[in-house]
């Protein structure tokens, strides 16, 4: 279930953004869950810095309002780089100032709200979603619960696994996954092909770039450098020379 969190000053307009995420519901994608629906700025945006995990964030943007109310989407981004902002515009002449403000907007639809444009929008965002956090089952696949959502992942597509604060985050190609779980609880159950390599990072060893035992840093084929701890670098060690013997 995909969270939801909306901004829109205008009632009619909110009120049809609430219409038409209620219309998604029964056509084969994941359901969503509106946790907020305010014309509140600050409201909304405690929200979003409250939020965790991938959140669906719907920022009406009123005439003049360009530059502010993007910044919702900033928000929204550096809490979770791959949540999704909507941007309801209310000025066609605001567009230019939205796209030069915004990070990566998941659609972008003008008021009056036109339902067609709407359900496009919501259901791209949508099927995004669902390829990540509910693909089949199957015994090559991480199953995993939190923000009112099942996830699903297959391992091969997992880069790594990262433990801060009572909250681990699994980095694949595509996105990362925030939920409230240990990282130690979880260990046990992944493939041979994990290692931990810090206290705080388990990486797929199948995405190794390259080892700088000097540093002590391992580089994944995305460019996410990850610290090595002294612990563990026999064993990475170990796993670099085999690898290297076995190319050979």
């Amino acid at each position: 279930m995909l969270p939801v969190l909306i901004f829109e000053p205008d009632e009619k307009s909110r009120a049809a953004l609430l219409n038409a995420l209620a219309a998604m519901d029964g056509q084969g994608l994941p359901k969503t869950r509106v946790d907020l629906s305010t014309g509140s700025f600050e409201i909304m945006e405690r929200a979003i810095r409250e939020a965790s995990g991938i959140t669906l964030a719907i920022v009406g943007i009123p005439r003049g309002q360009s530059e502010k109310c993007t910044g919702l989407g900033s928000t929204v981004m550096q809490q979770n780089r791959n949540s999704y902002t909507l941007f309801c515009l209310h000025d066609p002449e605001d567009l230019e100032a939205l796209l030069d403000n915004c990070m990566r907007p998941a659609g972008i639809v003008t008021a009056p709200l036109a339902q067609a444009s709407l359900t496009r929008n919501l259901r791209r965002i949508l099927e995004d979603y669902q390829s990540t956090v509910e693909t089949p089952a199957d015994d090559r696949c991480m199953v995993i619960e939190g923000n009112g959502s099942a996830y699903r992942i297959p391992y091969d597509h997992i880069l790594y696994l990262e433990a801060l604060n009572k909250l681990l985050t699994i980095h694949t190609e595509r996105q990362s996954i925030t939920v409230r779980r240990s990282l130690s609880g979880l260990e046990e159950s992944l493939p041979e092909q994990f290692l931990r390599c810090h206290r705080a990072y388990v990486i797929n060893t199948q995405y190794i770039d390259r080892v700088n035992f000097t540093d002590m840093m391992v580089t994944l084929r995305n460019g996410d450098a990850l610290p090595v701890s002294r612990g563990q670098r026999g064993i990475l060690k170990q796993m670099v020379d085999a690898q290297k013997g076995a190319s050979l």
